[in-house]
């Protein structure tokens, strides 16, 4: 007989034990991250090769999107960073251009749905919505509302966004990032709080180092930003990863020695 063990995704996420709240988050993802970060500076060595490799051109994407996903596919368990190796070129290859796809799609996305939108309150401006506006009026009123309902798109599908390339680096699996129903249960287990405090997060430093760099004219002091670009793409990196792993207990489940996604039912004999 077997034993079936309710599908996650089908269920409403707990708001009891596994929300941890906006102030612990302070405590607990991010004073991991933080932690997990001063480990670049522990290993020398390889964080100056770290650095030297950020330097050089084409080759510094590929070892960021590298270092991003080893640290986001590793347990978050870990509390080092990983290792300089050998890359497996193909894979990385693959890899990058996965999280390329991945962005292009929520660009389209993105600009189908403004467009959609602009042409809708455009119609609606220019037919009988204007009532007795003037042109102009009409014009002004209709690009107010097209930029309000544009801002709100762009935050909507960066948030998406994120957790969409998280989410298929965690599953290695290009379909995952778009598995729309997977990626809101994904949020709902973090908390809406909570995920938006880490988007927010983001935003804030690397808003403070675009701000700082634009005020650098000296090309050596701005290589020198440059690669410590690493540091807070470690932490950030880390700190989604945390999240994700202590909010989805059930995002990986083994029974008999199979990986099983969460929207499966699972079984035991």
């Amino acid at each position: 007989m077997g034993k079936n063990l309710k599908a996650k995704p089908n269920e409403t996420p707990s708001t009891g034990k596994g929300e941890k709240g906006l102030k612990q988050m302070l405590t607990t993802e991010f004073k991991k991250a933080f932690e997990y970060t001063k480990g670049l500076l522990n290993t020398r060595k390889e964080t100056l090769i770290l650095f030297v490799l950020c330097l050089i051109p084409i080759i510094n994407i590929f070892v960021l999107v590298r270092f991003v996903n080893k640290i986001i596919v590793e347990p978050s368990s870990n509390t080092t960073p990983p290792k300089l190796e050998n890359p497996n070129w193909n894979e990385l290859i693959m890899s990058l251009l996965k999280i390329i796809v991945v962005a292009i799609v929520w660009v389209v996305i993105m600009v189908v749905i403004i467009v959609g939108f602009s042409l809708i309150i455009g119609a609606g401006m220019l037919g009988g919505l204007g009532g007795m506006m003037t042109l102009i009026e009409k014009f002004t009123a209709g690009s107010i509302i097209a930029a309000i309902a544009s801002i709100i798109v762009i935050c909507a599908t960066g948030i998406f966004a994120v957790i969409s390339e998280v989410h298929m680096i965690k599953k290695r699996n290009l379909n995952a990032a778009f598995n729309f129903k997977e990626l809101l249960w994904n949020i709902q287990k973090i908390t809406w709080p909570r995920y938006i405090l880490f988007i927010l997060t983001a935003l804030i430093i690397f808003g403070i180092i675009i701000r700082i760099t634009m005020f650098i004219d000296n090309p050596i002091t701005l290589a020198i930003i440059g690669i410590l670009y690493i540091l807070p793409v470690t932490f950030l990196a880390k700190t989604i990863s945390v999240l994700y792993d202590q909010n989805n207990p059930s995002q990986k489940k083994l029974i008999n020695g199979e990986e099983t996604s969460p929207n499966q039912p699972l079984t035991q004999n």
